[in-house]
């Protein structure tokens, strides 16, 4: 049992990074034609004038008169102060028109973090940071943290200028501070020395023992639940 955890921990990560497998998103939807109206509305523009491709479960790439923007419908209706919030703390891109049903934002040239972009310590480092600031977001459970992912994917951006921005609003939840820890280290394939590095990071200081050994159930379970996944 110890060595399956010792490989679990800190072996597969790093296996996982190196491959940079993907992760599959498990639920998708479709844009109603009130939705679409909505947008036309908001644009002034024709119907002719916008199109859309979907670019994961809940978002899409609405292009309007050859300019690019992310639709993100929402899932939950308790989300939208939270996903106002994060975008005016700069760690979500600017929103410029939100409803209960969904928010548009302004297009940010990147790609999803992968598991290859955090074999760099720094950018291991600025995920931290922007998991930080995405936990400060308050929320209405105590002893919870928001998030903006699950355990099966972390849509993080890594925009073309280096920066990192929430990828996906549609995916909000409130969460347990270590479950949600280990189970983007898990997401991320982040093992070995990285552990240290990203909760150095988040904690502004060198974890604790009791720390690290606190992430062993949540990191186990994430991996447990992941293990018959296609990665």
């Amino acid at each position: 049992m110890k060595l399956i955890k010792l490989i679990a921990i800190f072996i597969l990560p790093i296996i996982y990074a190196a491959c940079d497998f993907g992760t599959p998103y498990a639920r998708t939807e479709v844009l109603s034609d009130a939705t679409k109206t909505k947008i036309v509305e908001f644009f002034k523009t024709s119907p002719d004038k916008i199109t859309y491709r979907k670019i994961s479960g809940s978002r899409w790439i609405v292009t309007v008169n050859g300019e690019k923007f992310v639709f993100h419908l929402i899932r939950d209706k308790g989300a939208l102060g939270a996903i106002r919030l994060a975008s005016e703390e700069g760690v979500a891109p600017k929103i410029i028109y939100s409803s209960e049903q969904f928010v548009i934002c302004k297009f940010i040239p990147g790609h999803i973090l992968r598991p290859r972009d955090l074999l760099d310590p720094e950018k291991v480092k600025k995920l931290a940071r922007l998991v930080k600031q995405v936990h400060s977001i308050p929320v209405s459970q105590d002893k919870k943290v928001c998030r903006f992912w699950n355990e099966a994917s972390v849509n993080v951006l890594r925009a073309d200028d280096g920066s990192l921005k929430l990828g996906d609003l549609s995916s909000y939840s409130e969460i347990d501070l270590i479950t949600d820890l280990a189970e983007i280290m898990y997401s991320l394939h982040i093992g070995g020395a990285s552990i240290k590095i990203l909760l150095t990071e988040y904690y502004g200081r060198p974890p604790t023992n009791e720390e690290i050994k606190a992430l062993d159930p949540a990191f186990l379970k994430a991996w447990k639940s992941g293990s018959n996944e296609e990665h």
